[in-house]
């Protein structure tokens, strides 16, 4: 389906699918191989005027229920899609741009919500800055920093933005502290946002946690982890752009 078109000339790749894929433990693997064939292919086929590392957007999977509570295939997904690193430009592909579109919840099955204006602005910020090299602002903030301490009833998380976050409500965030490997959904607890101060938030660790090895961290490990637009933490600066979703197991 794509290769009739691999001689023609493109500045870049805008990509948006993945709900078909919930579950595909080898996706993160699969979708950099794409994206490493496509340039490559691009890039021989026009006799190396595409760029062999053109600049490569994609739209992180929205969601397709209303039941908040349910996990589904849906988070490990989105994870997948920064090729397990939870945000994108990384290292392990360079030149990728993501919109993050977790928050946006529609109808019910609304696979492809209708909410597209969001979706547009949030792949336009980061495809200004990752593709044409501009100064502006274009992901919600990224978790730099997790300390825990053994015993703690808390967790302080330290974030990267451009000046502050902007903590939007208390929840969203999960804890793991009974298995090693973390594989089962009910081996996760709730933990809320107990302070935020600047870039770091304080997490209350659940009493059953308490005194406990902490195992594993995830955030918006839901298909549909909240209301529309209403995640835990967003830019301060620009607030239609979310913390991505992610998962540190320690």
């Amino acid at each position: 389906m794509i290769y009739p078109f691999t001689r023609t000339v493109i500045y870049g790749s805008i990509w948006y699918q993945g709900e078909s894929n919930a579950g595909n433990p080898t996706y993160a693997c699969k979708f950099a191989k794409m994206i490493q064939y496509w340039r490559q292919t691009w890039n021989e086929r026009t006799n190396g005027i595409a760029d062999i590392q053109f600049p490569f957007g994609f739209v992180q999977l929205s969601t397709n229920t209303n039941n908040t509570a349910y996990v589904g295939g849906f988070p490990m997904l989105r994870w997948q899609q920064t090729f397990n690193i939870g945000y994108v430009p990384n290292n392990v592909v360079p030149k990728v741009f993501m919109a993050v579109a977790l928050d946006l919840r529609d109808d019910p099955n609304g696979i492809h919500p209708r909410t597209k204006l969001d979706v547009g602005y949030r792949l336009s910020r980061s495809g200004l800055a990752v593709a044409y090299g501009q100064q502006v602002e274009f992901q919600g903030p990224i978790v730099q920093n997790v300390a825990y301490s053994s015993g703690s009833q808390t967790i302080n998380i330290t974030y990267t933005a451009v000046s502050n976050i902007e903590l939007r409500n208390p929840n969203g965030f999960e804890v793991c502290c009974q298995g090693s490997h973390c594989s089962s959904d009910t081996l996760w607890v709730p933990s809320t946002v107990l302070s935020k101060i600047g870039l770091e938030i304080t997490l209350t660790l659940d009493s059953s946690c308490v005194g406990k090895q902490l195992y594993g961290l995830r955030y918006l490990w839901r298909e549909t982890p909240c209301p529309f637009k209403q995640a835990a933490i967003y830019s301060y600066t620009d607030s239609n752009l979310p913390s991505p979703p992610y998962i540190k197991v320690f």
